[in-house]
């Protein structure tokens, strides 16, 4: 099993206070990073982590888990969205499928599957597994980090 995760932060900006000190205030230039997308909407800021992951099939051939510690400790968040994109793997038939889960917790009713073979399983689905899922609620109020699981079973 591999695939993209991207985890979608909603943060409040924080206000600005008057202070009584003469010099000006300057504010930094936000820095992109390949994996990091600010974009300011109004009072609130959105921010973009994304990471590959992938697994190999465990020797017992009953599948793998894929995981994946989002760092968010940076972040006053307010609310988190979990897409899981271009998934790979011989996910093609009923009993093969990967499950999402957050922190441990799986998000009930979600079996990502791509139609995909054991011939043509490197391959990548152009389709989202998951697209903007609120996975808000499977995290702790003011977390500093978030593992998202994706497990493959055969």
């Amino acid at each position: 099993v591999a695939a993209t995760l991207e985890l979608v932060i909603h943060s409040q900006n924080p206000t600005s206070q008057p202070t009584a000190s003469s010099r000006p205030t300057v504010t930094p230039l936000p820095s992109l990073a390949p994996t990091r997308t600010a974009m300011p909407t109004g009072t609130q800021e959105m921010e973009t982590l994304s990471s590959f992951v992938s697994c190999t099939m465990d020797s017992d051939g009953s599948g793998c888990d894929a995981s994946f510690t989002f760092d968010i400790s940076s972040y006053a968040w307010t609310e988190l969205y979990l897409s899981v994109n271009d998934l790979q793997g011989d996910l093609d038939s009923s009993g093969e499928y990967a499950e999402v889960f957050v922190g441990g917790t799986q998000i009930a009713g979600v079996q990502c599957q791509n139609g995909f073979d054991s011939t043509t399983c490197n391959s990548a689905s152009a389709d989202s597994c998951l697209s903007e899922y609120d996975i808000t609620s499977f995290v702790s109020s003011g977390a500093s980090e978030v593992t998202v699981t994706l497990a493959g079973s055969d």
